[in-house]
């Protein structure tokens, strides 16, 4: 996204990014979080601080200056909802695989290549909870979650509905 939003901030001034209530919302919030955030290290946590800068700028800004100002119609966003349950679908497929074979993906490959990635494997029971590139299941059933829900909404935009229930399933089956 950071490619597409160098883009917009070429072709157009800072004002167009704050030019509706919602974003100006948004953004006071985040600086409001921001500032709490490091008035309540006592001033001292800076690096802290530009750490979370830096995340609610990837996380949040970033998404929403792209999607708001990119997203003009029913064809775009059908698009871009598509577009996140296609992804949702893929890890849906990863998840179920490391939840049925026990297979914990990420640490073999932390194993292989000598880093820490800090990737949590939680198990209840004889089952794998899986996390699948998400590195945290409960983000990971987040996502597959959000994806079921937008599937829902794309009931019309499939001519067949056996691939529309096959791709519900298969994001239930993710969660």
């Amino acid at each position: 996204l950071l490619p597409i939003f160098i883009g917009e901030t070429q072709k157009h001034s800072f004002k167009y990014f704050i030019d509706d209530k919602a974003s100006r919302y948004l953004y006071f919030y985040l600086i409001l979080d921001v500032s709490l955030t490091f008035a309540a290290s006592d001033f001292s946590d800076v690096t802290g601080t530009v750490r979370i800068v830096i995340g609610h700028f990837l996380g949040v800004v970033l998404p929403f200056a792209i999607i708001s100002r990119n997203v003009k119609d029913d064809v775009a966003l059908r698009v871009a909802i598509g577009c996140y349950v296609l992804g949702a679908t893929v890890m849906a497929v990863v998840g179920t695989v490391e939840g049925v074979r026990h297979w914990l993906l990420y640490s073999s490959l932390e194993r292989a290549l000598g880093v820490n990635w800090g990737t949590i494997y939680l198990a209840r029971g004889d089952s794998l909870r899986a996390v699948a590139s998400t590195g945290q299941a409960i983000a990971f059933g987040y996502a597959m979650a959000v994806g079921f829900v937008l599937m829902l909404g794309l009931r019309r935009v499939f001519q067949k509905k056996i691939l529309w229930l096959a791709g519900l399933a298969l994001l239930f089956v993710g969660m």
